[in-house]
């Protein structure tokens, strides 16, 4: 379970490359009104869950966004030759799931339990973000499981 924890530790991923599914990268925070409307329209349009939240004088582009958790499979008993082999792919997976677009944040979790880290996924459906994480080689390896919820926040929102 350390080694698993490890892994998580170096995140970012790789899996398929579906021109038609590509995300949309622009998260610049849009703060005027006539940028949202056309930018959720341009999002819609394109198949993306958006909605403009208003609230004052004040308005935010709310996007869907598809969240994975990264759980503690059943297999257990892959032998430390394998498990260090599938770190790298479960890494190569995670740095070009980023670079291409297709993840927003990805990080593992730190109580080494049952969660064993996250990954928010910048897709059109949950479908497709199910389905990029289910790529994962520790996912197919049964080391992980993954469990897929969508999750809306603002457009190009950062952390603090």
């Amino acid at each position: 379970m350390k080694q698993l924890s490890l892994i998580l530790l170096s995140f970012l991923f790789i899996s398929c490359n579906n021109e038609l599914n590509k995300p949309v990268k622009d998260d610049t925070i849009i703060t005027e009104k006539i940028d949202i409307t056309a930018q959720a329209d341009s999002l819609k349009q394109l198949g993306y869950n958006v909605f403009v939240y208003s609230e004052d004088d004040t308005e935010f582009l709310m996007q869907e966004y598809f969240m994975v958790q990264l759980l503690s499979g059943d297999n257990d008993s892959i032998p430390k030759v394998e498990r260090d082999r599938l770190q790298k792919e479960h890494l190569k997976h995670l740095s070009r799931m980023y670079d291409e677009g297709y993840a927003s944040l990805i990080g593992p979790m730190n109580n080494g339990n049952e969660w064993r880290g996250i990954v928010v996924y910048n897709t059109k459906n949950i479908a497709i973000a199910d389905s990029l994480a289910r790529l994962d080689p520790f996912v197919k390896s049964g080391a992980l499981k993954v469990k897929t919820t969508g999750w809306w926040t603002q457009k190009g929102g950062q952390l603090r």
